[in-house]
């Protein structure tokens, strides 16, 4: 007998005459997805973006090289989160979306984007995994260059004590920097003198120049940082080589400024401040005039006291010496006057101290000092510390001329000329400062005119609750009228504005039934948009519910118009009628009805006034 083992047969495939189509088959199982590579560059810019450390640094462990690998794709770098941190040091002729836009602008680094954004975690993070502190972008710009445009001091500082070079240059030409720059130029036009004198410590060179007119110290001229002249002159810098005079044309403002560095750093009887002074009067259209001009608006104080000293006229009109001409005219302007106009504070205490008039022109030195930086026409030239500065130095002028003697006097003045409107339009939380105003106003009418039309215009705008505190403990009148007729407390109401600021009003005894000239009180409007406090605190004040305002509703109605259903709910439990009808005849069930606002309908006719 032939025997056949199966198994054998079956794996050997001799299966012929066995007929298997209806026997089913196995699956064939599908291959496995492969996911899609991840883009870990993308993928850590947008951590970079995010200022996501924790993505940031798992994306390095997983692949190290990635924090030196430069990016030219600029669809992965959102610019708009770079500058989220404050001001940066572009080229006041060129735009900032020039250095977004440009499309020769590619190599930019993990650690370059972290520094232009300010985000020191992100870029400590790059420096422990071994960031290059030297790798430029296609502008010449490196991570400390990127740092000093941020302006964060405490990245810098952290990139120089790594060892960042400072004696290098941006390219020239490319659409953002049309001229090169160095970390010392960048740190004149941007940073406060404590990163100047770090950078001059660690080896920066005050002399450092790539092209005539490009070195710091020339920089510090055309930014107005005499203070930051002075430092680099007393480092080594040379005002020759920053002002190279050569007998033609001389700019007479900027000979100014020379002569105040060279009498601040080598004394009035130097060779070095007669020198500057010659090549002043040498210039194109100087007179004394102008240099005392100068001297009042450049807080040149060296200067002003050696030409008073000499005999000059403390008293001068310099009007007709001002180039920009920004003066009210039949103004006499004094050097004074120029000081405070300019934030000059040193300049105006020395000649305060010499005895100049402080009551001149109407006390406009007392106005132009609150004015400050309002008036200063050509802060376009300055740098951002040299602006910072005229705002510290508001407080202290004002404090000197009222000190002095110097009062606000009652004038035809439009809201921005008068003391409180300047104040609140520049500084309306700076309660001090307005209390010190406020107090140094000379006529009882004129401060209390303006401080009613101001708390209107604080209540208006709102955000200012400070203003209003300090304008109401000074006097203002709460119930006071804009000129539509609405009081403070309807202004209040009607534009939606902060709990805060009503409960303020009515805790100072505002009228709560007082109306506008259409006939609505603050109840009636704060029944539109208002919360169930405000309308619980107006009750309990004394407001009238069943007041009927414009087109005939009273506060329920508003409420029911606006679909405030808490408001109308609260207006119902307090006991408000709800049988009065509008103008249309329609009562309060009606329009809740029509409006399909069941819960108030319920409520109405539960109460049993509908």
């Amino acid at each position: 007998m032939l025997r056949i083992n199966f198994l054998t047969w079956f794996k050997s495939g001799d299966t012929d005459g066995v007929d298997d189509s209806n026997y089913p088959q196995a699956p064939v199982p599908l291959p496995e997805p492969v996911p899609p590579a991840r883009d870990v560059k993308a993928l850590l810019w947008d951590a970079i973006g995010r200022s996501d450390v924790a993505a940031a640094e798992k994306l390095l462990d997983e692949v190290p090289a990635l924090v030196n690998l430069s990016i030219d794709d600029k669809r992965l770098i959102d610019f708009k989160k770079f500058f989220e941190t404050g001001p940066v040091g572009f080229d006041d002729r060129i735009d900032r979306s020039d250095y977004e836009s440009d499309g020769c602008h590619y190599g930019f680094t993990p650690l370059a984007a972290a520094c232009l954004k300010g985000d020191e975690a992100m870029a400590d993070l790059f420096l422990a995994r071994g960031a290059d502190i030297e790798t430029a972008d296609s502008y010449g710009f490196t991570p400390i260059m990127c740092a000093l445009m941020s302006q964060n001091e405490n990245l810098v500082k952290s990139l120089i004590n790594f060892g960042a070079e400072l004696n290098r240059f941006s390219l020239s030409g490319a659409q953002y920097a049309l001229s090169p720059v160095s970390p010392l130029t960048l740190a004149v036009k941007l940073c406060e003198l404590e990163t100047i004198e770090l950078m001059l410590k660690k080896g920066a060179d005050a002399d450092f120049c790539a092209y005539e007119g490009g070195n710091p110290l020339n920089i510090a001229f055309e930014y107005n940082r005499l203070d930051a002249a002075v430092m680099l002159i007393k480092s080594g810098a040379s005002i020759e080589k920053a002002f190279k005079y050569d007998g033609y044309y001389v700019r007479p403002d900027q000979a100014a400024f020379y002569l105040e560095a060279a009498l601040r750093v080598f004394g009035p009887d130097s060779g070095n401040a007669r020198f500057y002074e010659k090549v002043f009067f040498k210039s194109d259209d100087a007179s004394l005039k102008y240099l005392i001009y100068c001297a009042a608006r450049g807080d040149y104080s060296a200067t002003m006291k050696m030409l008073i000293a000499r005999g000059a006229d403390i008293e001068e009109d310099i009007t007709k010496a001002d180039i920009v001409s920004f003066y009210p005219e039949k103004v006499e302007i004094t050097p004074l006057i120029a000081a405070a106009a300019g934030g000059c504070y040193e300049t105006a205490r020395a000649l305060v101290e010499l005895g100049a008039d402080i009551s001149k022109s109407n006390n406009a030195a007392l106005r132009y000092a609150l004015e400050g930086l309002t008036v200063f026409r050509e802060y376009y030239r300055m740098s951002i510390c040299r602006i910072g500065s005229i705002h510290e130095n508001k407080r202290r002028l004002l404090k000197l001329l009222i000190a002095s003697g110097s009062r606000f006097v009652p004038g035809k003045y439009s809201y921005f000329e008068e003391p409180l409107g300047l104040l609140l339009a520049y500084t309306p939380d700076d309660s001090e400062l307005m209390e010190l105003v406020l107090n140094n106003i000379a006529d009882d009418y004129f401060k209390s005119v303006i401080m009613d039309k101001n708390l209107i215009k604080s209540v208006a705008e709102a955000g200012h609750l400070e203003a209003v505190k300090t304008l109401l403990t000074q006097g203002a009148s709460v119930d006071a009228r804009d000129a539509n007729g609405n009081t403070c407390l309807i202004t209040a109401v009607r534009r939606k504005k902060n709990a805060d600021l009503i409960n303020l009003l009515i805790d100072n005894g505002a009228d709560v039934n007082a109306q506008n000239p259409a006939g609505d009180s603050a109840l009636t409007l704060a029944a539109a948009a208002c919360g169930a406090d405000i309308i619980d605190k107006l009750v309990a004040r004394g407001a009238d519910m069943n007041h009927r305002g414009a087109v005939g509703r009273t506060a329920l109605m508003n409420a029911i118009a606006y679909f405030n259903e808490a408001a109308a709910l609260i207006l119902i439990k307090k006991g408000c009628r709800t049988d009065i009808t509008d103008n249309d005849g329609r009562n309060a069930l009606a329009m809740a009805e029509s409006k399909r606002m069941t819960v108030v309908a319920e409520a109405i006719k539960k109460a049993g006034r509908g």
